[in-house]
């Protein structure tokens, strides 16, 4: 993880020191077990890891990833919550998914992890409640509009190493 984040904030501060200015101080273990705590699960230990060199982003300088912006762990439980009080309040009750292979059926379940977000209701998640044939941690995209749940990735080091990759050109 701290090798990801070395050449991502090296790239970062040779292409837009803006972006790496934005990023937050690590978080720390009463954060993140508070955030465990209020989400009824236990984060993947390489993503307490990722948390732990940069607890998500302000959000003034665009978007660290390339579907959105990275959230803190107050942001995640913002988010979390937003989507929480929805599925309480049957607002999904009508609504059906077209989940990938893995993924549980529904529009929103609360073993989703937003840790991403494109700032128009549209998350990565960590998916810490999977479907037979799923992975605990892997990477899914949840939109607000549209029924696919697909999964981007059966890890959250795979997926950030993609990122790093992608932004830094190899």
């Amino acid at each position: 993880m701290k090798q990801q984040w070395e050449r991502l904030e090296a790239w970062l501060k040779a292409n837009n020191p803006a972006l790496l200015a934005d990023l937050n101080p690590p978080a720390i273990d009463a954060e993140i077990r508070e955030l465990e705590q209020k989400l009824g699960v236990t984060l993947p230990a390489d993503f307490v890891a990722c948390l732990k060199v940069h607890n998500g982003q302000r959000g003034r300088a665009g978007s660290l990833f390339s579907k959105g912006r990275y959230l803190s762990v107050d942001q995640i439980l913002s988010e979390w919550t937003v989507w929480r009080d929805l599925l309480e309040q049957g607002e999904f009750d009508e609504r059906s998914s077209a989940p990938d292979r893995g993924v549980g059926e529904g529009w929103w379940r609360t073993g989703w992890i937003p840790f991403v977000s494109n700032g128009r209701g549209d998350h990565l998640c960590l998916d810490l409640d999977p479907a037979l044939g799923g992975y605990v941690g892997q990477v899914m995209e949840v939109s607000h509009d549209f029924e696919s749940r697909c999964v981007v990735s059966n890890g959250f080091s795979e997926w950030l190493g993609g990122e790093v990759k992608d932004k830094c050109h190899g």
